[in-house]
């Protein structure tokens, strides 16, 4: 999720994901703020109303109620961006790179798939 990123547009490459195979090769994927990430302000519920970015290609998988350092229940939100990889591969190294000089990018977890 971004943090802080009020200054960027929707749409906004923010981060490059490069997946490399086990030969080495990389392959580099763009993540696009709000597209293909969520914005998150659980810790600071007035910071709801400064957040513009929608959620177009991410998935919500869950979602719990929070009081944090708060006297107040808010819910966070966890959403999920999929990256379709070229091929069936293994992976050996994931490298994240943030892009943007505004906000923060948190990557939560990283699950990978066989399908």
């Amino acid at each position: 999720f971004l943090t802080y990123s009020y200054s960027i547009s929707q749409g906004t490459p923010v981060a490059q994901v490069t997946v490399y195979d086990q030969t080495g090769r990389p392959f580099d994927y763009l993540l696009r703020a709000g597209i293909d990430t969520a914005e998150h302000s659980s810790l600071r519920p007035k910071a709801r109303t400064y957040i513009k970015h929608t959620f177009s290609e991410t998935a919500m998988v869950r979602e719990i109620v929070y009081r944090g350092y708060s006297r107040y229940l808010f819910p966070i939100t966890t959403y999920v961006t999929r990256v379709q990889l070229p091929e069936p591969m293994t992976i050996k190294k994931i490298r994240f790179r943030y892009l943007h000089n505004a906000g923060k990018l948190v990557v939560t977890d990283i699950y990978l798939r066989d399908f």
